[in-house]
């Protein structure tokens, strides 16, 4: 393991000799006589203790503790300031510069050997406290960063459920997550075509189309320089500016991504068969209107033809010399059996049946089952993060 960094800064020659003697096994040892060169050396290297004189030349030890303050705390050393003058002032004045320690001189060398060993031994805890420190503020701020993510693409999936139009749902999302800062496109697939879109110009590019043709089947997830698409059998996410990899961000927006792109194409889904069934209720509200329509041809000529009958019959039975009570005998005999005749009846309970049936197809009630069913799928299936 690499040795700790040590500056002694000291002018007098012999202690230095000393000091070599007694910290160099465990330190890698720099040694200045001057305050000004202390200062330049700090300049330039990070130290892990600094043992300094209050009396030198050029500057001061307690000079050279006031430059140390004016360094960034993660660069600071801890000081170990040395002198023959153990005034009240002096040592206040070490302290209030940020000293970790005061020696006197002269001082007993074993003392000041485990005296240094054990401010390093505290300078590695306290390092290693910090580290830990931070490696929990790190967590803090991913699980901070996936819990906005995942709020975030909750709020957006609960949005894409009240969309009633494809066309209205490529906006939802694009939009979405342009909130969010992240430019992207969409593609929907399906046997009858392909719907695309594109948050900033509205309309895909050819490139943009390009890449969902040739990408759409190369994963679930393809990166190619600062973009990424995100793939489902019958939906495509184009995100144009992915975070850096190896981030926090660019972690939770896999996530994010990962889990839309199911979501969205089972939205899909339920819009296409939300088409289809309205479809169908126009078409049968069509039939519907072309049976009545033949129902009530079919009534008129019904009657055109029993009054024709009956005339005809008429004539009939007076070249037939009948009496008036024989010729309206069989006339009413004759109508009642053409007038029991109950098809168009029969024919107007198929109306009615039709009707109902088209009626059960209210887009309304569609749009709120297919929902229903999404939010299910979404809280057995989707789990961000």
């Amino acid at each position: 393991m690499s040795k700790y960094s040590l500056l002694i800064a000291e002018d007098d020659e012999d202690l230095i000799n000393v000091f070599e003697l007694m910290l160099g096994e465990h330190f890698a040892v720099t040694t200045t006589t001057n305050g000004a060169e202390a200062i330049a050396e700090i300049q330039k290297k990070n130290f892990h203790i600094v043992i300094v004189d209050i009396h030198m030349p050029t500057k001061s030890g307690l000079e050279v503790c006031e430059f140390i303050q004016t360094l960034k705390p993660d660069r600071r050393p801890s000081v170990i300031v040395l002198s023959g003058d153990l005034s009240d002032e002096n040592i206040h004045k070490a302290f209030s510069l940020g000293a970790t320690d005061f020696v006197g001189k002269p001082f007993n060398v074993v003392a000041f050997h485990e005296r240094i060993m054990r401010i390093s031994r505290d300078i590695v805890q306290i390092k290693a406290l910090r580290s830990d420190d931070d490696r929990r503020r790190s967590l803090a701020d991913t699980a901070m960063k996936q819990a906005s993510a995942y709020g975030s693409g909750l709020e957006l999936l609960a949005r894409l459920n009240k969309c009633k139009s494809i066309e209205s749902l490529m906006e939802k999302i694009t939009f979405g997550l342009l909130a969010q800062g992240y430019h992207c496109a969409v593609e929907f697939r399906s046997d009858s075509g392909r719907y695309n879109f594109d948050v900033d110009t509205r309309q895909c590019s050819e490139n943009e189309q390009k890449i969902f043709q040739l990408l759409y089947d190369k994963g679930r997830i393809f990166h190619f320089g600062k973009r990424t698409i995100f793939n489902e059998s019958n939906a495509s996410l184009l995100v144009k500016n992915m975070p850096t990899e190896g981030t926090m961000s660019y972690d939770a927006a896999i996530d994010l991504f990962a889990k839309l792109v199911p979501a969205l194409g089972s939205r899909f889904d339920a819009l296409l068969n939300i088409q289809t069934m309205l479809s169908s209720r126009e078409q049968l509200n069509e039939t519907i209107k072309t049976v009545k329509h033949t129902i009530e041809i079919m009534e008129r000529e019904r009657k055109d033809n029993l009054e024709q009958i009956a005339a005809t019959i008429g004539i009939s039975f007076h070249e037939l010399e009948m009496t008036e009570t024989q010729e309206r005998f069989f006339l009413d005999l004759i109508e009642k059996q053409l007038t029991a005749d109950n098809t168009n009846e029969r024919f107007g309970k198929v109306v009615e049946l039709l009707e109902e049936t088209a009626e059960s197809l209210n887009s309304d009630e569609l749009v709120d089952d297919e929902e229903e069913q999404i939010e299910d799928n979404f809280d057995d299936d989707i789990e961000l993060f």
